[in-house]
């Protein structure tokens, strides 16, 4: 579709106004002035001789201005950082004494150049109908995104880039009055010094931006800001001179929008550190970058290679130049060209059908609000009525009558090309809208320049008036469409309305709807995505959904982040590089949404107006020649490095990830190719069980996961050593990306002081090795899941083969290959000083029992690690051994503790500890069995005499402890806060010095702290995981365990736990008042399942061994 959209322009370009328009006057007519405009346009650009003559020159005269502007001859000082302006009287915002940096950045912004921010202006979020500037992070500081400058390969060659470059123009340049510039003097006297200061300065800048993922959250970057706020987080630049310079005279405001306060705040920072010689050649450098390719010279061509280097071309390629030439005019004088492009390639007919296609799918998207489930009622109408009858009406008997369909619909559909603000089809309005463009044949690079700035200062000028909802984002030969929150309304130039997406009526209906109806679908879907859903029917950004509709729409939008998540390409280094799956999520839900509502609107069309199958084609039903025409559309081939460059900052994912992710998520799909599933991945029935449809490395972090850590980033950043370096590895589950995260936000944040450990130095790893126990693709249901515990528990959790599954000695297997992995990377020089270990409480175990050569009695007997908590192990220098600087907690010592003091109590001495430990006798229960599990056989245990005493009946009166355990089965994930319980819990433990760390963060982690050989340091094991529902256990799919399976399972299984009668309680004096006085109980786990550290009750020896007990069931291991 590109290919055709640009041999027809360049037909429009390269044809005689006379034979495309015989009969108009080529002298005096509108129509000839504006083809002519065009037509210097593009010959200026194919003058290849003409460039090459100029060379470098046109060029040269901007970055003299830069120097005049921001002269770099004066030493820099932390009083007076940047040289001043003379006095000068005030005029509109502007005041006397305004620095020389904002001229050069108002200058820059001029040319459409993006210095230090970025600039930009439209309809305000909160006031669609009212503009508003805007301030934001620069996208490009001067890599494509910030994650590049973490690629010392990159660096190295772009760095070599920028000095060759730089030399070579200094070179050609000629002194201007004033002598030689002060560039050149440094230059000359320390090249390689400057391209280091100026690499260096751009790389933390890039630190300083935000995510691609958070500059695209409307609730991150819409923050209004005074011009004082906004002074006070940047003050080195007047935002003031910079509106006074570029807005319409006489404007004025108090507000701005700042996109990334942190981001200023920054930039304010890394200024009062940086030179101006420095900081001037930043401004070349960008400026270069900017216009490179509107020159001819040697001087750029390394700039050049690098470029295509960079996105895996031949260093040598080039494009074939009436290309270049085709998207500069269309770039330039856009307008102009999408009317003789229509003139070509589209139909008023064409139109129009575009327009029924469009209404089709809006009345599917009508009745899919209507029932959606997830949506409370009064959401479901608001998102109804966000929208107007559209302004075609249908009379054709075969079309559908969508007047009651529409009554309530709101969501405005630009189709083909603009009829206002302008009107394409009007030369003179066109001739005055470009009026200002001065536009030769023989000024390639002097026309570039002029239509920089009428496009900044047409964009500048809407300041002040109401925003203008007639004009268009995209050029009509576009091949795109998008959708616009603010303006709630839907573009589709009239270059994606072509085949293989759209085709006229006489063809089968199939293809354009799968095709075109799937697009349109998608861009009406953006209006309920992840950002559409905070923009109201008249494009306001306000919070119009309500709690209930905001968890569900999270809960199933999760799934499609997982989903996404676990696609990858391949990455610089040769491993998976997985997309991010929060940065797509806005559009793999439209994908989503819009690919369902085509197939439905196109199954009401067929029902009417039945189509033929294709010749050739007949072996394909209908049904599946939708989706073939769906799949066909996004068919295409992406280098390596487009695709890693995409992966960093593209909201969209990779085109065969668009057709497979989408398909999966499709049930039409599924049933016309007769899948043996039927149920989409993300987006299906609301009712299906987690252990029927969601893997155990789905499941997610709780609100207490998340805060322990964050709280483990602030422990292990006291842990660290400013000058440590980082490594990560985590297992492959979700629970252990969220923990790594959470680590990682407290850890790098710059609240309440800036951290030493900048994220992007930072490097994360996925380690398969370290996941937990294999169960399997899918767990079975609760009640299996508590009787294989129970055999577990029986036979013993290290050699005990979960069905399907393996045991803990397989895993065993696993962590050794592990470690001989990471003892090899300890030799290398570019291995971290710290390296953190993210995985599973048992993996915890089995990690130590191989470094360590624990026996497997010892691994049975120790308590299960918790969340968050660390387990340290430091080098020690005398042997060359890493020493376990935690005393691991242990049932048998707990129970020794516990009798000891018991004993004191009772006024009996301390007995004297076996000196030889008591073993377990595996295969069995070392008491004797009462199983009443399915097909296993109850063993006979000996009564005591105690026994005979017993009620028959269990008390009906639970215990403190019991009670507890219940109350916590029947609360909702989501009703623990965390809050001040969770978090002091955490932070006690931490100060803890018998339990090293404690609760901290999700499964665990092992940092190995690994230097030089004089200072190898330690290693860090932080453990139990913290899943939103417990592993295996019934509940619905991405929310919180249900009644009926999860919590009712966990306390059937529970109240299986033997509960002392009421003879035996009697016996021991457990009735007596003074005793119920005094008694202490509490529960044995928080909402993670993290053990109590009992040290400070006085729970009998008998809780204790109910506690061992939980601890080794099924609950123990995935509460």
């Amino acid at each position: 579709m590109q290919e055709n959209s640009q041999r027809i322009l360049r037909h429009v370009l390269e044809t005689p106004f006379s034979d495309s328009h015989p009969s108009t006057d080529p002298d005096s007519s509108h129509e000839a002035t504006i083809f002519y405009k065009l037509k210097d346009a593009y010959d200026a650009c194919m003058d290849e001789e003409r460039l090459r003559s100029l060379g470098s020159r046109p060029l040269l005269n901007v970055l003299r201005k830069i120097d005049e502007l921001f002269p770099a001859n004066k030493p820099h000082s932390a009083l007076e950082p940047f040289p001043k302006l003379l006095p000068q009287a005030q005029k509109g915002l502007i005041y006397e004494g305004e620095n020389r940096l904002a001229t050069t950045v108002a200058y820059l912004t001029s040319l459409g150049v993006d210095s230090l921010v970025s600039f930009s202006v439209g309809a305000d979020d909160r006031d669609p109908d009212s503009v508003v500037l805007s301030i934001n992070a620069l996208r490009r500081p001067g890599l494509p995104s910030k994650e590049y400058y973490e690629n010392s390969d990159i660096i190295d060659s772009y760095s070599q880039t920028i000095g060759l470059v730089l030399e070579a123009l200094l070179l050609e340049s000629e002194p201007n009055t004033t002598g030689r510039t002060t560039l050149e003097e440094r230059f000359e006297a320390s090249s390689e010094s400057l391209v280091k200061d100026l690499v260096a300065f751009e790389t933390k800048l890039a630190a300083a931006t935000p995510s691609t993922e958070e500059a695209e959250d409307v609730t991150k970057y819409y923050n209004p800001k005074t011009l004082e706020e906004t002074k006070s987080l940047l003050p080195q630049l007047s935002i003031q001179y910079i509106i006074a310079s570029l807005a319409p005279p006489g404007y004025t405001t108090n507000r701005v929008i700042v996109g990334s306060p942190s981001y200023l705040k920054e930039v304010s920072s890394i200024l009062k550190t940086t030179n101006a010689e420095t900081l001037q050649a930043y401004f070349v450098w960008k400026t270069v970058q900017h216009y490179a390719y509107r020159v001819e010279d040697d001087a750029l061509k390394p700039l050049l290679r690098f470029d295509n280097e960079l996105k895996g071309k031949d260093p040598d390629a080039t494009e074939e130049r009436w290309r270049t030439c085709v998207k500069v005019v269309d770039g330039g004088l856009g307008w102009i060209l999408s009317k003789f492009f229509i003139e070509r390639a589209f139909s008023e007919e064409a139109k129009k059908f575009g327009d029924r296609i469009v209404s089709d799918i809006k009345a599917q998207f009508i009745k899919k609000l209507q029932v959606t489930k997830w949506m409370s009622k009064d959401v479901r109408q608001k998102g109804i009525e966000k929208g107007k009858k559209p302004p075609v009406s249908f009379s054709n008997a075969w079309e559908l009558d969508m007047a009651d369909c529409f009554k309530v619909h709101n969501i405005v559909q630009k189709i083909g090309y603009p009829t206002k603000s302008p009107d394409i089809r009007d030369p003179k309005e066109l001739q005055d809208y470009y009026e200002t463009v001065n536009i030769t044949s023989t000024g390639f690079f002097d026309n570039a320049i002029s239509i920089a700035r009428f496009e900044v200062n047409r964009e500048w000028s809407a300041l002040g008036k109401p925003t203008d909802r007639d004009e268009w984002g995209m050029s009509v030969p576009t091949v795109n469409a998008y959708y616009s929150p603010a303006g709630n309304e839907i573009v589709f130039p009239a270059g994606i309305m072509q085949a293989p997406v759209f085709y006229d009526p006489s063809i089968p209906q199939y293809l354009s709807y799968g095709a075109f109806g799937s697009v349109s679908g998608h861009e009406l879907s953006h209006a309920f995505d992840s950002t559409g859903r905070h923009y109201d029917e008249t494009g306001n950004f306000t919070d119009w959904w309500n709690n209930e509709t905001i968890h569900a729409f999270k809960e199933k939008a999760q799934c499609f982040v997982d989903q996404y998540h676990d696609f990858s390409v391949p990455g610089p280094d040769g491993n998976p590089l997985h997309l991010n799956g929060r940065l797509t999520l806005g559009e793999n839900i439209a994908d989503a949404g819009g690919l369902s509502a085509s197939f439905d609107a196109w199954r009401e069309y067929e029902k009417e107006h039945p189509g033929e199958l294709l010749p050739g084609l007949q072996s394909f039903s209908k049904d599946q020649m939708f989706f073939i025409s769906y799949a066909n559309w996004w068919c295409g081939k992406t280098r390596k490095e487009a695709a890693i460059d995409g992966v960093y900052r593209d909201p969209h994912a990779p085109i065969w990830a668009r057709i497979i992710g989408t398909m999966a998520n499709s049930r039409g799909f599924r049933e016309s190719f007769n899948c043996p599933q039927k149920e989409p991945t993300c987006g299906g029935s609301e009712n299906r069980d987690i252990h029927q449809t969601t893997p155990d490395h789905r499941v997610k972090l709780t609100q207490d996961g998340w805060k322990q850590a964050h709280a483990a980033g602030l422990k292990l950043r006291s842990l660290l050593r400013p000058d440590d370096t980082l490594h990560f590895f985590t297992s492959p589950y979700r629970r252990t990306r969220e923990t790594t995260e959470g680590i990682l936000s407290s850890l790098t944040s710059s609240d309440p002081s800036p951290s030493p450990f900048p994220r992007h130095t930072i490097k994360v790893y996925e380690e398969p090795r370290l996941r937990e126990q294999d169960f399997g693709n899918f767990q079975p249901c609760s009640a299996e899941m508590s009787r294989m515990w129970q055999e577990r528990a029986d036979y013993g959790h290290f050699f005990y083969r979960i069905p399907n599954g393996e045991s803990a000695a397989d895993a065993y297997d696993r962590i050794s290959g592990f470690n001989e992995s990471l003892w090899r990377s300890f030799g290398e020089d570019s291995f971290a000083s710290v390296c953190v270990l993210v995985t599973h409480g048992l993996m915890t175990r089995v990690f130590l029992m191989k470094w360590y050569h624990f026996s497997v009695e010892y691994f049975e007997d120790l308590r299960n690690v918790n969340h968050c908590e660390f387990v340290v192990m430091k080098l020690n220098d005398g042997n060359g051994k890493y020493e376990l600087k935690n005393q691991l907690r242990t049932w048998s010592e707990l129970r020794r503790e516990k009798e000891r003091e018991q004993e004191a109590q009772e006024g009996y001495g301390a007995k004297p500890e076996s000196p030889v430990p008591v073993r377990k006798r595996w295969g069995g229960c070392p008491d004797g069995c009462q199983h009443d599990g399915e097909g296993r056989r109850a063993n006979v245990r000996r009564q005591n005499t105690a026994d005979l005493f017993a009620d028959e009946m269990p008390s009906p009166t639970k215990g403190k402890i019991q009670q507890s355990i219940d109350e916590e089965g029947n609360k909702d994930e989501d009703e623990y806060p965390g809050g001040e319980h969770a978090t002091s819990k955490s932070l006690s433990r931490y100060s803890d010095a018998r339990n090293g760390v404690g609760d901290g963060s999700p499964t665990k982690a092992n940092i190995l702290r690994h230097l030089q050989p004089s200072e190898r340091r330690e290693i860090l094991e932080a453990g139990r995981d913290g899943g939103g529902s417990r592993s295996g256990a019934v509940s619905r799919s991405g929310t919180p365990s249900s009644e009926e399976g999860e919590d009712a399972t966990a306390k059937e299984h529970m109240s299986m736990l033997p509960v002392r009668s009421s003879m035996a309680m009697a016996l021991s004096g457990e009735l007596d008042e003074a005793a119920k006085s005094t008694r202490k109980y509490r529960a044995r786990a928080d909402t993670l399942g993290d053990q109590s550290d009992v040290d400070d009750d006085t729970e009998a020896v008998q809780d204790l061994k109910r506690q061992e007990i939980t601890d080794k069931s099924f609950e123990g291991s995935v509460l």
